[in-house]
């Protein structure tokens, strides 16, 4: 009897103990940091809730092996390579124009961190100050610690983390990716995700998770002013067997005027505003490859008047013209009245206009588009009509069609696309200008031909001087 009790003692000795251990190893789990847990493979609540920076549909890194060796660097969020300078900096390049500057030496060490040199020099990577990266030389950085990094690999690309600092690696940019330099922090965000790419795979068609961008091509909407639209992007190789999202392309507008025709967002997307014909630049910031396309924005008409250096008016005639095919359901229409334009201002209005009226001062191989400024909008400023909207063109204006003159701005202009051009073989006054100009719209929009259209806007206003060069019999729908 007395034997029975003693084992039973001893088993439930021994569960008691086992317990506390696992209540001890729990409890030392819970005071370890996030990145210590996740080292030691601990699960963790950050862990099971993953951001997806990923988001393109790229093969996933879990075949990853960082064994030894030398590799290209690059930010995933920001697409700039570690560039050996001092400190490291992102930068938009390309591989063949950096060598060795952006290649980086990886070795593991026994306890299990790697150290990393750049290759040009063997200068290591530190946290320097905990808060600013730097390169040394000095080999007290191995002793003390400063330069063991922790490369952790996810679906989502590499995290590297400093075992002094306990905090990741991350790519600031200033400004521009060329002014762009390091920092460490323990806030989680795209900027600490890196492609950490062997210099031997990288290209390699046979490792796909390693291949960059070769080549892209773009698609863009055509859209009416006040709508959106988006620059589209078809990459090479597909998206499938790339690190490539759409935050690794940057779109610069081109405009004289930036952000005046549209507004563009990160992803690509953007807002339309005036009509235009004008450029973007696309830029893939990893590689360098760069594309300028054309946004078209279109406007059913453009109705054009420059306010006159003296006290009269010819805004009134377009603006009731604005009335009248607002009302007609022909939209949208961009209506300006102001002191001065500038060339590119018009050009965009003109190409990408079907029905265009300039209401101000000319003369045969000119209209002015600023009086006090003395701003012309010459014949060699027309843009090409025949790439974009343009269908009617009325300079309401003196002498624009002068007959003693060779290629006057309205013969030019039919030349350089539209369909029919009207100018004017002599000098016209303001206030019958203002009727002509409406009853000339106001004829188009019923669907008479221009032909008609201007015998009309004669009857009307008693101007007769009006000279048409192309399609007289063209009908505006």
């Amino acid at each position: 009897m007395e034997h029975w009790k003693l084992k039973a003692l001893i088993i439930i000795g021994a569960y008691f103990l086992l317990g506390r251990n696992l209540m001890s190893v729990y409890a030392s789990s819970s005071e370890m940091t996030e990145l210590e847990m996740c080292a030691a493979g601990i699960a963790t609540e950050y862990e099971e809730k993953k951001i997806d920076v990923n988001s393109m549909s790229t093969q996933p890194m879990s075949t990853l092996t960082l064994t030894d060796g030398t590799y290209y660097m690059s930010n995933f969020m920001e697409g700039g390579y570690l560039y050996c300078a001092a400190p490291p900096i992102g930068r938009r390049t390309t591989i063949a124009a950096s060598g060795k500057k952006i290649q980086w030496i990886l070795n593991l060490q026994s306890n299990g961190y790697y150290t990393v040199r750049e290759a040009e020099h063997g200068a290591f990577l530190e946290c320097g100050n905990g808060t600013t990266p730097v390169l040394s030389y000095s080999g007290d950085v191995l002793t003390s610690g400063r330069a063991y990094w922790k490369i952790t690999v996810t679906g989502s690309g590499c995290r590297i983390y400093s075992k002094n600092t306990g905090k990741y690696l991350k790519l600031n940019a200033i400004g521009s990716l060329s002014s762009a330099n390091l920092s460490l922090t323990s806030t989680i965000s795209d900027a600490i995700i890196w492609r950490v790419i062997n210099v031997n795979q990288y290209g390699n068609s046979s490792a796909y998770t390693y291949r960059e961008l070769s080549s892209y091509s773009t698609t863009v909407q055509t859209v009416n002013m006040g709508q959106s639209g988006k620059v589209t992007t078809t990459l090479v190789p597909s998206a499938k067997t790339l690190w490539t999202k759409s935050t690794d392309f940057s779109y610069l507008d081109q405009a004289i005027k930036t952000g005046y025709y549209y507004s563009i967002n990160a992803d690509g997307s953007y807002k339309a505003i005036l009509p235009a014909y004008t450029k973007l630049k696309v830029i893939h910031k990893v590689t360098g490859l760069t594309k300028i396309i054309n946004i078209p924005i279109k406007a059913k008409a453009s109705l054009i008047g420059v306010v006159p250096s003296d006290s009269g008016e010819r805004g009134s005639g377009i603006l009731t013209g604005k009335e009248i095919l607002e009302g007609a359901g022909k939209i949208p229409i961009n209506y300006q009245y102001r002191d001065s334009f500038n060339v590119e201002e018009i050009a965009n209005a003109m190409i990408s206009s079907e029905l265009f009226i300039f209401r101000g001062h000319g003369r045969y191989d000119h209209i002015v588009i600023g009086e006090d400024a003395a701003i012309y909008f010459i014949c060699n400023n027309l843009p090409d009509l025949s790439e974009g909207s343009s269908k009617i063109v009325a300079y309401v204006a003196c002498l624009t069609a002068d007959p003693e003159k060779e290629n006057t701005i309205a013969e030019m202009t039919n030349k350089r696309g539209a369909t029919a051009t009207i100018g004017f073989t002599d000098t016209i006054k303001r206030s019958k200008a203002n009727l002509w100009a409406k009853e000339f719209i106001d004829s188009c929009q019923k669907g008479c031909t221009v032909q008609q259209s201007v015998v009309n806007a004669q009857q009307f206003s008693g101007i007769n001087t009006a000279k048409i060069f192309g399609n007289a019999g063209y009908v505006w729908r």
